[in-house]
């Protein structure tokens, strides 16, 4: 077992399930600040970090892309109040046809 694997391992429940279908790097990450920028952490993510995320302590971003440029999945980011109905409706059309799709809400859209 690889050390991403032994991370996603030593978390639990909702923090597990996500880790294992949306983290694909665990060597860096990106922090938010306070300005709504993010910047790049040149160090592993722990774990705690994770949890802090889902706390709201903190927002993280992680990469989309593995170490040999790879992708898993697509994010489709909708920064408008009224794009919220077409997200749903896009969601809707994707698990209907046996694509997973999941949805989650921001400030400005979703």
């Amino acid at each position: 077992m690889g050390k991403e694997e032994s991370q996603v391992d030593d978390m639990e429940g909702p923090a597990k399930n996500m880790a294992g279908r949306f983290i694909q790097r665990w060597d860096l990450y990106a922090l938010q600040s306070r300005d709504g920028r993010y910047v790049c952490v040149h160090k592993p993510l722990a774990t705690e970090k994770v949890y802090s995320h889902l706390r709201g302590e903190a927002t993280l971003g992680t990469y989309v892309l593995t170490l040999d440029s790879k992708a898993r999945f697509t994010v489709f980011d909708f920064d408008s109040a009224d794009s919220w109905p077409a997200l749903v409706n896009l969601t809707t059309r994707l698990n209907t046809n046996g694509i997973p799709a999941y949805l989650e809400q921001s400030r400005r859209g979703g």
